[in-house]
C-alpha cells in the first residue's frame, strides 16, 4: 500500500499490525493515505516555518545549483497519525449508525 513511497526502516510493523487487527483492506489503504497526506503536510508547514532569507525564487537560483528537496521518509508517527484519523472517522461514522462495530 506504501509502494513507491520513500518509507523510513525504522517503523515499528509489530506495532501497526496489532492496532490495525480486524482492519479491511479498504481501512488499512485509507491509513497509509492519511499518513503520506500528514508527512507532506507536515513538510510544507516545516518549509513555511524557514526564514524567508533560505527561501529562493525560481530566478534566484542558479539552474545548475538548484537543490531537489526531497520529503523526508513516511515515519512511524505519519502512520500512527493516519490509523488515529481513520479510528476517529470511524468512531464519528459509528456514533451516527446504531449497532455498527467499531474498530
Amino acid at each position: 500500500m506504501l509502494t513507491g513511497e520513500n518509507v523510513s526502516n525504522t517503523i515499528n510493523l509489530n506495532e501497526i499490525a496489532e492496532q490495525t487487527e480486524g482492519f479491511s483492506c479498504s481501512d488499512l489503504r485509507e491509513t497509509c493515505r492519511n499518513a503520506v497526506i500528514h508527512q507532506v503536510h507536515s513538510h510544507l508547514e516545516k518549509k513555511k516555518m524557514r526564514p524567508s532569507s533560505q527561501q529562493k525564487t525560481s530566478s534566484q537560483c542558479d539552474q545548475s545549483h538548484v537543490e531537489v528537496e526531497r520529503l523526508q521518509p513516511v515515519s512511524q508517527e505519519d502512520l500512527l497519525f493516519g490509523l488515529s484519523k481513520l479510528k476517529a472517522s470511524k468512531r464519528a461514522t459509528s456514533s451516527a449508525v446504531p449497532n455498527a462495530t467499531k474498530p
